[in-house]
């Protein structure tokens, strides 16, 4: 299974945890920001666990869009091949963002939908492969 990384805006927490368990339990190796250990230099962490991933799940929400870590992390992601970007709540990402698919998540969260999560792990399931077009050729 894919090891992704989840980025997320601070408030968006519970959200985070929330999705990190439902990917874990269908078998993906999530890393998040709570995984850093005490006196661990963020940066330095922070880039490892980018480089050591597979997908880089971005959680888009109206913290998130402000946030720069957030940003970083999900231009690593696009400008890698590695990008899934997903809606928390509504937002729309900011510019250099917008012209990739963002799936909504905005109706879960404490009971992520099965259709919603359905569709998350195949798109990470494609960007993990390298594939993206399978989900293009899948729909049609």
């Amino acid at each position: 299974m894919a090891q992704i990384f989840l980025s997320y805006a601070r408030s968006d927490a519970d959200k985070a945890q929330s999705l990190a368990i439902a990917l874990e339990q269908a078998g993906h190796n999530i890393w998040w920001d709570r995984h850093i250990g005490g006196g661990s230099q963020y940066t330095k962490v922070i880039e490892e666990a980018l480089a050591a991933a597979d997908v880089v799940v971005v959680l888009w929400s109206a913290e998130a869009v402000e946030s720069h870590w957030v940003r970083d992390e999900a231009a690593a992601g696009r400008d890698t091949g590695r990008l899934v970007p997903v809606t928390v709540d509504g937002s729309e990402p900011p510019l250099g963002f917008r012209q990739f698919q963002t799936m909504n998540l905005s109706q879960g969260s404490a009971q992520w939908k099965p259709a919603q999560l359905a569709a998350l792990l195949d798109a990470i399931g494609s960007v993990a492969s390298g594939n993206r077009q399978a989900a293009i050729w899948k729909k049609n």
